[in-house]
């Protein structure tokens, strides 16, 4: 039997996110952190022998992937710290697949109805739950939102 590599690098991510779900729930932290760390490796082997850095698009969208691994990594460290850098990870990835969105999907008239769309209910949103947030975090929280909204639209 022959095993693609992308299979080895799945099973890899798949066996990381298990032993991370196991070690949260015992609250075991360096278990869940180094399982975190083996579950995002595996999902950036994963991409990268599916041929992530193939063509354009799949090049941003990898760059996005190592963010987001570097800020799901961040947010299994405890305390503010890691929040913030998980936070920013994440407002990275995220800014990178909106700029993939931008150049390499649709525009005009379609971009315009969604941005209407994705703005009332991030809006809404925001008017509905950011009093609930701790104040020194209403603005980095704020600033995802929009990063959110316009990698969605």
């Amino acid at each position: 039997m022959s095993w693609n590599i992308s299979v080895v690098f799945a099973l890899i991510t798949g066996l990381g996110a298990a032993a991370a779900v196991t070690s949260f729930r015992f609250d075991r932290r360096r278990a869940y952190v180094v399982s975190k760390a083996i579950a995002s490796l595996g999902f950036i082997g994963t991409a990268l022998t599916a041929g992530a850095l193939g063509a354009g698009w799949s090049r941003l969208a990898f760059a996005a992937l190592v963010f987001s691994a570097a800020g799901d990594v961040s947010l299994a460290i405890r305390g503010k710290g890691g929040f913030i850098a998980g936070l920013l990870c994440f407002a990275l990835a995220h800014s990178v697949y909106a700029a993939a969105f931008w150049l390499y999907g649709t525009g005009g008239t379609t971009l315009l109805v969604a941005s209407c769309v994705v703005a009332v209910a991030a809006g809404s949103g925001w008017l509905l739950f950011h009093h609930g947030l701790p104040v020194p975090m209403r603005v980095p929280v704020g600033v995802y939102v929009v990063i959110l909204s316009a990698m969605l639209a």
